[in-house]
């Protein structure tokens, strides 16, 4: 597979090959930790003090495990995690039952599938939302919430559907 899914995401950190690397791989560090940990925490201060909001936004990103995924070089695992995280945000304090919502949610969803294993954790998120709140769900919806994420991706979908990439060796190679 060659990891086509994170084509955005080469994209995005190609625009600032200008950096001498050192830097620019300094900046995409302190750029998402600085994220997610803030991320993590807006989810956290809602059900907890401030100052365990922040050491749980910490964790959420100072362990040995985003350690080990940053050095090895996987940021397409850690930018689906940071967005993740805010789409999970997003449903449980910000999602209202009109276009917009579902608009921000498909897209998330989409982009989150920079990391193939993410984007089946995101689906299977958004589906338990809706099965645990009924209320939000309209039919309407299913359209941006299925075709945002199946556009976005199409380019490493693509592989599966003409047989560029065999799913019985998928698990072999992704790590």
């Amino acid at each position: 597979l060659g990891y086509s899914s994170d084509y955005f995401v080469r994209w995005v950190i190609s625009l600032f090959s200008w950096l001498h690397p050192e830097w620019l791989m300094f900046a995409i560090l302190v750029g998402l930790f600085t994220a997610g940990a803030y991320g993590m925490y807006l989810i956290a201060r809602r059900h907890t003090r401030g100052w365990v909001a922040f050491l749980l936004g910490a964790a959420a990103f100072v362990n040995p495990t985003m350690f080990y995924k940053f050095t090895a070089g996987h940021i397409d695992y850690m930018v689906s995690y940071v967005l993740l995280i805010f789409m999970v945000h997003f449903l449980l304090y910000r999602f209202r039952p009109n276009w917009r919502s579902a608009m921000v949610v498909g897209l998330m969803w989409g982009l989150i599938g920079a990391q193939i294993q993410f984007l089946a954790i995101a689906g299977l998120l958004i589906v338990m939302y809706f099965f645990f709140r009924p209320d939000m769900w309209r039919w309407k919806f299913a359209m941006p919430l299925l075709l945002l994420p199946l556009l976005i991706n199409a380019v490493w979908l693509s592989n599966f559907v003409f047989n560029g990439a065999d799913v019985s060796l998928i698990s072999g190679e992704a790590t």
